[in-house]
């Protein structure tokens, strides 16, 4: 044995030897960070087999589990030749459960398969009945068998097909062959081949690898081209119409990887058809309000939210306007938008459609969104595609009222003659600059407060909040930010599935910010349906190593999408916890009221501080109002800025505020919007208003 594969053999036989009694006896700590994969090759077999569910043996078993562990958080991988290699798949049992660990080892093969890995194949598959269960796991294992193997799993497959017609699935299952080995892996190690939901996404995705595949590119044309033709015919009365008949439920998979791979690729001939594909598998014909096919619409939501183009976008969209169905309208929803916000990341055909819709406040709202979709990843674009955008008047706009920064770091907005900075200092724009949005992060203190002076001056509302946007720094003192946090369930994950964050039962919610995938850890019951209190266990980050995701620390976050995570986060834990607020008695309100008034201070408040100082700004001079850390005072009232909560002279009381829509006086302008501050305004502007 290689000298550098010694410390592999030593851990191979501690761990493959006999019993002990106790932990302590099984050897010194192991750390495998820096093991090469050959090293870890040696030992794949031996660490599966020690740590499977029911070994006898307790210790050795903590072992192989600590040190896979350490394997999976560092996004390490094994390198399998010859005799390892039959050894890992030794270490699989005989049931579908461990098919993927065997697909795994097999995607870790280096070399040509040894003799003997045909027996192990076959041992590990079992039974025939349930290998269409696992068709892609099964495909490749059977492959790998040979023998009657193939011919078997084909059989089982007809076998179903004659009980479910699936006519998708099979022509697929007719493609396997002639697809590249990476693309089978690809396949067949995926959890979400079978079936792709929102749940999926921030996984990787085997549509993405098979993007690469020439003949599965023109399977997915072909299977699309199909698609949308049956449901034309369908709506045209040329196929007779039946409520969610149009397409198997194990087909709609199929073409929802096909038509992600498509997004990927960005194929022309992708446009027109999921502009016609998806709306119309929402709507049955006439008025009925049933659908073609519900698991292909859902299916098709995914498939956008996962990896838009502007014209599935739109279709999306479409759909939403024209769905009967409530059932598929509450699920396209959830996706709209998670896609408006990834198609912001794909600078370079974002904007390919300009601006869909009527003229008006609406389209500018939703230019808007798309353009803070991307303030996470600091999106930018070509002089002359931002140009463009603000050739219509809509897009004119929302531009003006924004803060831009080119990549060298100039800040600056239009005005009437051109490009201004923070000083009013004239402003060059080069034809070959990537130009966007300033994040108050991209400048210092002076910088944040000559653009809030400038949004003053201009009385400007703008409809990305960014002069007086908050921002969130990683704690010097090693606390974990958000952390201890009573929070409504039902609040909670309604307000999560609308930002378009994912539930994870064991772990919480996640949701991915640029490059990093950022969780709001969560203790207590919590899933869909659940009622009562959680509570928040903090922030956790992970960033994408290989094939796995990684644990990471956040101050390794890029600073903008780690304040951008924060913000989302803090919206979640405000806006839940004072939810509770609401369900409880008296009591224990005026407890939590008073628990929730007297936390420590943090960006939001201290933004809404900084807005009223500039919008109360001549009546604090005058000596009507003051600020103080927590509250803004009018005469003997205090308004509390995280809650609204009044009071005089320290006893709560209630104040009737004008309807919305009524102009107050005292409160002529606000640069963004938000509902409690403007609620803080408008009380602060009627208190005013009824002084004498």
């Amino acid at each position: 044995m290689r000298s550098d594969l010694a410390r592999a053999a030593a851990l191979r036989e501690r761990l493959d030897g006999a019993a002990v009694d106790h932990a302590r006896f099984t050897g010194p700590p192991v750390d495998v960070m820096d093991w090469t994969p050959q090293e870890l090759g040696a030992i794949w077999g031996a660490l599966h087999r020690a740590a499977r569910f029911g070994h006898d043996d307790l210790a050795r078993r903590a072992l192989a589990s600590g040190l896979l562990e350490q394997v999976t958080q560092a996004g390490l991988a094994p390198i399998l030749a010859g005799a390892d290699f039959l050894d890992a798949l030794d270490a699989a049992g005989e049931y579908n459960g461990e098919w993927e660990y065997a697909v795994a080892c097999l995607a870790c093969l280096q070399g040509e398969a040894p003799a003997g890995t045909a027996a192990q194949a076959r041992r590990i598959l079992g039974e025939p009945s349930g290998w269409a269960e696992r068709p892609y796991q099964a495909y490749l294992l059977a492959r790998l068998a040979g023998g009657d193997a193939p011919a078997l799993f084909m059989q089982q497959m007809e076998e179903r097909h004659a009980r479910y017609p699936m006519p998708l699935t099979m022509q697929e299952l007719d493609l396997l062959s002639q697809l590249k080995h990476d693309s089978l892996l690809a396949l067949a190690g995926s959890r979400h081949s079978s079936f792709w939901n929102r749940d999926s996404i921030g996984e990787l995705d085997p549509a993405d690898v098979l993007a690469g595949d020439a003949a599965y590119i023109a399977f997915a044309r072909a299977m699309l081209e199909q698609a949308a033709r049956h449901i034309a015919a369908i709506h045209d009365g040329s196929v007779p119409y039946a409520a969610d008949a149009a397409f198997a439920t194990a087909d709609s998979p199929v073409l929802a990887r096909a038509a992600r791979l498509a997004a990927y690729r960005d194929e022309d001939w992708f446009r027109p058809v999921i502009a016609a594909l998806l709306p119309l598998a929402c709507v049955a014909p006439g008025t009925a309000r049933s659908a073609p096919s519900q698991s292909l619409a859902m299916a098709l939501g995914h498939a956008v939210e996962t990896i838009p183009t502007p014209e599935s976008l739109q279709a999306l969209r479409t759909a939403l306007a024209q769905v009967r169905h409530a059932g598929i309208r509450k699920k396209l929803e959830r996706n709209l938008k998670p896609a408006e916000r990834a198609l912001a990341e794909r600078s370079d055909i974002a904007w390919r459609l300009g601006l869909p819709g009527q003229p008006g406040k609406r389209r500018q709202a939703m230019l808007a969104r798309a353009l803070e979709a991307g303030l996470a990843s600091e999106v930018r674009w070509k002089t002359a595609t931002w140009r463009a955008l603000q050739m219509d008047a809509d897009g004119e706009i929302v531009a003006r009222a924004l803060v831009w920064r080119m990549g060298d770091g100039t800040a600056f907005m239009l005005d009437g003659e051109g490009a201004v900075d923070a000083h009013g200092g004239k402003v060059a724009l080069p034809d070959d600059a990537e130009i966007g949005l300033w994040h108050p992060l991209h400048g210092g203190e002076q910088e944040r407060a000559a653009w809030q002076t400038q949004v003053a001056a201009r009385r400007l509302r703008q409809p990305v909040r960014q002069a007086y946007r908050e921002i969130y720094l990683p704690p010097g003192d090693g606390s974990i930010p958000f952390a201890g946090h009573a929070l409504s369930v039902r609040t909670l994950l309604g307000l999560a599935r609308r930002e378009g964050w994912r539930l994870d039962t064991d772990e919480g919610l996640s949701r991915q910010f640029g490059a990093w995938r950022v969780s709001l850890r969560l203790e207590g019951r919590v899933y869909p349906g659940a009622e009562g209190a959680c509570t928040s266990d903090g922030l956790a980050v992970d960033q994408r190593v290989g094939s796995q995701w990684q644990q990471t620390d956040a101050s390794q976050m890029a600073p903008v999408a780690y304040s951008e995570a924060c913000r989302a986060i803090d919206l979640l834990v405000s806006a839940s916890a004072f939810a509770l607020v609401e369900n409880e008695s008296s009591a224990e309100r005026d407890r939590r009221l008073f628990y929730l008034s007297n936390l420590e201070t943090g960006p939001m408040i201290g933004m809404r501080r900084a807005v009223l100082e500039q919008v109360f700004a001549q009546q604090i001079a005058e000596g009507r109002m003051a600020i103080a850390p927590r509250h803004l005072m009018v005469g003997r009232h205090a308004i509390h800025l995280a809650t609204a909560r009044v009071t005089l002279d320290g006893a709560e009381v209630t104040v009737d505020v004008a309807a919305k829509g009524s102009k107050l006086a005292a409160v002529p302008w606000l640069p963004h919007d938000e509902a409690l501050l403007e609620t803080i305004a408008a009380i602060a502007g009627q208190l005013l208003n009824s002084r004498p």
